[in-house]
């Protein structure tokens, strides 16, 4: 009775376990169900980037310049965001596109926020100098 029992449940194992690898298979290779994190180019005169310690020289995978954070399904994602190319990427109408800007709770370690550029052009009600005559 033993070895009957035994015989069964080793071809039910290992058929269990190759369904669940297919399955897993199919979810992430064939599907791409998964999320990526990506930093992208970010515009610090309109937003709250992050900037990173580190050097890019040093360290390729240093991002360069200011960034903001992009989490996405990998299937929604453009070509682009994949290859790290995109210039002001943006979300839209992407449901599964979350972009995170730089705030003292999103930041990790070696980051910190960029400073805004103030990018307001000077008006002649700007100005404080005088002219004399």
């Amino acid at each position: 009775m033993f070895d009957f029992r035994f015989s069964i449940l080793w071809p039910l194992c290992a058929l269990l376990i190759v369904g669940v690898i297919g399955f897993r298979y199919h979810e992430y290779v064939v599907n791409r169900h998964y999320i990526i994190n990506v930093n992208t180019a970010c515009d610090s005169s309109v937003e709250k980037c992050f900037i990173s310690d580190c050097s890019p020289a040093e360290d390729l995978g240093c991002p360069n310049g200011p960034y903001k954070k992009i989490e996405i399904r990998n299937a929604d994602a453009p070509k682009c965001l994949e290859e790290h190319q995109c210039t002001n990427f943006l979300c839209g109408t992407i449901e599964s596109c979350k972009a995170t800007y730089c705030s003292e709770e999103s930041l990790d370690a070696g980051e910190s926020c960029a400073e805004t550029q103030n990018t307001e052009p000077l008006t002649a009600a700007s100005t404080t100098e005088k002219v004399s005559l």
